[in-house]
């Protein structure tokens, strides 16, 4: 009896040992199996998230081809070259409500943009040049020696405002580079003779001082311009100019290629709009304008000199900055 006892006993010991070694064997295949694991679930994240991200980007490109770029969703763009807080103004009327000043602006150029009853003055190597009066735009308001001299009422509406419209082979970010610091303004601009920057009002927003070449028996223009750089929420890039008037900027004038002989101009709305096209491989670029060139040519007649002047101007503009992102290539 104590025979067969023994002989059980050690055929369930052998049976349990069997069990505990299939049970570690298990347990050391699923530890070793941990890292396929984590790398799978990994994949699949990585997997998710990079189509999560495709649908966005389809989504937005569906709003970006149906419909107008809108400032909804969009923030100050911190790329421009130069800011420090050694450079930041911090006095005078300029330095106040920044904020409010550039998005107002900003909305004012891309409302400017999206107009649709804009007349042909000129096309060539597929650049669209187009006008329209200044008589329904409201280019005043700002506070008190914020903004241009000539903004608002008949002032501004004296003169037209010119669009270019073109399309650059060449990805968005080589063509927004351009206009990130100063180093290619009188590259793709040949009327511009010099150009410095003043100081910035936050890391978005600079002001600078430019001035043109004499024009025939026309003196050299100088002009002190706010730029302030803005990402939309498709993507779209937004560069929003205006004069300051109120900043004199003599030290400047005085030191000038053409010192004593500047005439000031004022730029009373101007922007630049990028966008992506063909899967971020080229870039569709838009240009307004609306300046009062001052001078003899504050006038009707200057009105019209200076709108002949821009049927060609913007043409050579975007020709240079098509020449300048190809040879960078």
């Amino acid at each position: 009896v104590g025979g067969e006892g023994s002989s059980q006993g050690w055929r369930t010991g052998r049976a349990l040992g069997g069990s505990l070694k299939a049970a570690f064997e298990a347990a050391s295949l699923s530890f070793q199996q941990v890292p396929v694991v984590f790398a799978t679930k990994q994949r699949a994240s990585l997997r998710w998230l990079e189509e999560t991200r495709l649908r966005i980007k389809k989504s937005r490109r569906k709003v970006h081809d149906g419909g107008p770029p809108t400032l909804k969703g969009s923030y100050a763009d911190s790329s421009p070259v130069g800011f420090s807080p050694a450079t930041l103004i911090k006095h005078g009327a300029i330095a106040q409500s920044k904020d409010e000043v550039n998005i107002e602006l900003a909305r004012r150029v891309l409302e400017l943009i999206v107009k649709d009853d804009w007349t042909q003055v000129a096309e060539k190597e597929n650049i669209l040049v187009q006008r329209r009066s200044a008589e329904d735009l409201r280019t005043g308001g700002f506070p008190d020696g914020v903004g241009p001299a000539r903004a608002g009422g008949k002032g501004a509406s004296e003169f037209v405002c010119v669009k270019a419209t073109a399309e650059i082979d060449a990805p968005l970010h080589k063509v927004y580079d351009l206009f990130l610091t100063n180093n290619h303004v009188k590259d793709y601009n040949e009327l511009c003779q010099e150009v410095r920057d003043v100081g910035f009002l936050d890391p978005s927003t600079k002001i600078s001082w430019a001035a043109s070449k004499r024009v025939g028996p026309f003196s050299p223009r100088d002009f002190v311009t706010r730029c302030h750089y803005r990402k939309l929420w498709d993507g779209s890039l937004l560069l929003s100019t205006m004069s300051e008037a109120a900043l004199t900027c003599a030290e400047f004038r005085n030191q000038g290629i053409s010192r004593g002989d500047y005439c000031r101009m004022d730029i009373i709305l101007g922007g630049y709009l990028f966008r992506s096209i063909d899967n971020d491989t080229r870039t569709r670029f838009e240009m307004v304008s609306l300046a009062n060139p001052g001078g003899a040519l504050d006038s009707r007649v200057g009105a019209l000199i200076t709108s002949m002047v821009c049927a060609t101007g913007p043409i050579k503009f975007v020709s240079a900055l098509r020449r300048l992102t190809c040879s960078s290539e």
